[in-house]
C-alpha cells in the first residue's frame, strides 16, 4: 500500500504490542498517522514513534477521545472563563480480572491520566502515587495526588478491583465546579447560580442515541482530517501526549503547523 498509493493519512489501529513497526513504516513513507492509545507497548516505543514523526515532519494523532467529549469541552470552557484552574479529578474504575498484554495503567488508565493533565493545561511538578494489588498478581489499583506547575491540584483514582465500570471527572475553577459523567452529562455549580445539568447530546444539539457525536469520537476524527488538510497539529498529537515534547517553537516553524486549540472543535 505504501509503495503503490499516494496517501495523506493512515489509520494504524491495532493492539499496542504490534504497533511499532507499522507506525514507523508509515512515517518513513511520509504519511500522517492516527494511532490508538497507548502509543506503543511502552514509553520507549512511544519515544521512537515520536522521533520518526519529528524527523519526517508528520502528524501522529493518538486516539484519546476523552479530550474531545462534549462534557469535557464544556467544563474547560466554563473553568477557563474564570481565569484559573484549581483542581482536576479523574476516576476510572472497573472489574478487570486479567491485565492484558501491558499494564492496566499504561493501556487503560491512560484515559484519565491524560484527561487530568489536559484539563489542567499544565505539567506535573510533584506527584505522590500508589500502585497496589488487590486479589490479583498484578497491580490493579492506582491512586495519585498531583501538584501542577500552574498551581492546580490533580487527583487520580483508578481501581480495577472494583465492581464495575465508572468513568467520571471533575474540573474546578474559582467559583465554578463541573462534575462529569463521561460522556453522558455534566453538572455545573457556579457561585450565586442554580445548579445546572446538561447532557452530552444537548451540548452538541444531537440525538441522545448518537453517542459517537457527543462522546468525542466523531469530533476527534473530524478534527484530525481538518488538521491534515490545513497543516496544523491536532489537539492530541503525540507531541502533546508526551508532555515534555509539545509542539512549540522550532517545531511549529519547521512544519508550518500550529497546534489546534479547543475552540477549533
Amino acid at each position: 500500500m505504501l509503495e503503490q498509493m499516494e496517501l495523506d493519512l493512515v489509520y494504524c489501529v491495532m493492539n499496542e504490542i504490534y504497533l511499532l513497526q507499522p507506525a514507523l513504516d508509515c512515517l518513513e513513507a511520509g504519511v500522517h498517522l492516527f494511532i490508538e492509545k497507548p502509543p506503543g507497548k511502552d514509553p520507549q516505543e512511544a519515544a521512537r514513534i515520536l522521533e520518526a514523526a519529528e524527523r519526517r515532519d508528520r502528524i501522529v494523532m493518538v486516539g484519546l477521545q476523552r479530550r474531545y467529549a462534549a462534557v469535557t469541552q464544556e467544563a474547560m470552557r466554563r473553568v477557563q472563563a474564570t481565569g484559573q484552574t484549581t483542581l482536576a479529578v479523574g476516576e476510572f474504575h472497573k472489574w478487570l480480572t486479567h491485565p492484558g498484554n501491558t499494564s492496566t495503567l499504561w493501556n487503560d488508565l491512560i484515559h484519565v491520566v491524560d484527561l487530568i493533565r489536559f484539563m489542567v493545561q499544565s505539567e506535573p511538578a510533584e506527584v505522590t502515587a500508589y500502585g497496589d494489588r488487590f486479589g490479583t498478581e498484578w497491580k490493579n489499583c492506582y491512586t495519585a495526588l498531583i501538584r501542577f506547575q500552574n498551581g492546580a491540584h490533580g487527583v487520580l483514582l483508578g481501581n480495577r478491583a472494583s465492581g464495575g465500570r465508572v468513568l467520571r471527572a471533575e474540573l474546578h475553577g474559582v467559583g465554578v465546579g463541573c462534575y462529569m459523567e463521561i460522556p453522558s452529562q455534566i453538572e455545573v455549580l457556579e457561585a450565586g447560580k442554580e445548579r445546572l445539568t446538561l447532557t452530552g447530546a444537548e451540548l452538541v444539539g444531537g440525538d441522545p442515541s448518537d453517542v459517537p457525536r457527543y462522546e468525542g469520537v466523531l469530533a476527534m476524527h473530524r478534527h484530525l482530517i481538518a488538521c491534515v488538510q490545513e497543516g496544523r497539529y491536532p489537539l492530541s498529537d503525540l507531541r502533546d501526549v508526551i508532555p515534555h515534547r509539545r509542539a512549540t517553537g522550532p517545531d511549529r516553524k519547521r512544519l508550518g503547523i500550529t497546534r489546534c486549540g479547543v475552540s477549533s472543535l
